[in-house]
């Protein structure tokens, strides 16, 4: 059996980047894109029901981002990829402050899950997350890890 080699990847952190600068403007040329035309695709947001496949992600995936407030201002707070063959995936946590809630700047975080396709990386999974401390949720604190 081959060994996997797992390893950085700074071509999949820079399109992870372009990814987020074209969906930070709604681009609706650019956006569908990034994405895989396998049926196997999938797109899970931060909010209840947003969970998607296949084809319904491209059809929705330039209005779920034109939909939501404009960007005053975002900043890259980690990021890192990594590819082993055909498959890479990327983290990426940002401090996002919105339009009308400025007073208010959040922070978002997206794991993006990459195929190479006929020569060039797209997404096939995408899950976006803004953190709920463990105390909300479990009504205890948990224990922080940390890579």
């Amino acid at each position: 059996m081959e060994k996997l080699v797992i390893k950085p990847s700074s071509e999949l952190l820079a399109v992870s980047r372009r990814w987020y600068a074209h969906n930070s403007n709604g681009d609706q040329i650019a956006l569908p894109n990034f994405m895989s035309n396998s049926e196997n695709l999938r797109f899970l947001g931060s909010a209840s029901g947003e969970n998607w496949c296949g084809q319904e992600v491209r059809d929705a995936v330039v209005a779920y981002f034109q939909d939501k407030p404009d960007i005053l201002h975002m900043e890259e707070l980690f990021a890192e990829a990594f590819e082993a063959g055909n498959i890479g995936w990327a983290t990426i946590i940002n401090k996002v402050t919105l339009a009308g809630r400025s007073e208010k700047p959040f922070e978002f975080r997206e794991t993006l899950v990459f195929a190479l396709e006929q020569g060039s990386w797209k997404i096939v999974s995408r899950h976006g997350s803004v953190p709920t401390p463990n105390r909300v949720i479990l009504g205890r604190s948990e224990r922080r890890w940390l890579c």
